[in-house]
């Protein structure tokens, strides 16, 4: 909880400097999967420190208390992959490259239920959906 915490305090620095610019939290989220804080952040036989769901539950927490988009995005990426990792849905073979991808390169993944059509994580097809900044959404 102590590395949560700090990681969250890390992550409140940042926070008001993205808010201004509308740009997402990256350094924040790798710091988060850097320090390999308790949870499903890892595929099987590399689990992080091996946290039961309460701890993730209050590690997440502490780093959304820095910045709610830090909490959020960790978590939906850790939600989609302990998923997986319990039904297996994705092709095998996709699964294990995705897992891959997060222990070596640090890969953030999600799902974009707001696309239309199928969103499968092997597609790779980029979204349809462009944000654009307007004068009374910033």
């Amino acid at each position: 909880m102590a590395l949560a915490e700090r990681l969250g305090e890390f992550a409140a620095t940042r926070a008001p400097e993205h808010d201004r610019e509308g740009s997402f939290p990256m350094e924040s989220i790798r710091g988060a999967a850097g320090e390999r804080l308790p949870g499903p952040d890892r595929p099987p036989g590399v689990w992080g420190l091996g946290g039961r769901p309460a701890e993730l539950a209050l590690a997440q927490e502490r780093l959304a208390r820095g910045d709610g988009s830090v909490g959020l995005g960790s978590w939906m990426h850790l939600g989609l992959i302990a998923r997986q990792a319990t039904t297996r849905t994705w092709p095998a073979a996709i699964f294990e490259r995705i897992c891959r991808e997060i222990v070596e390169e640090g890969a953030l993944v999600n799902a974009a239920a707001s696309e239309p059509g199928p969103r499968e994580p092997q597609s790779r097809r980029p979204a349809s959906t462009t944000a654009v900044r307007t004068p009374t959404a910033g």
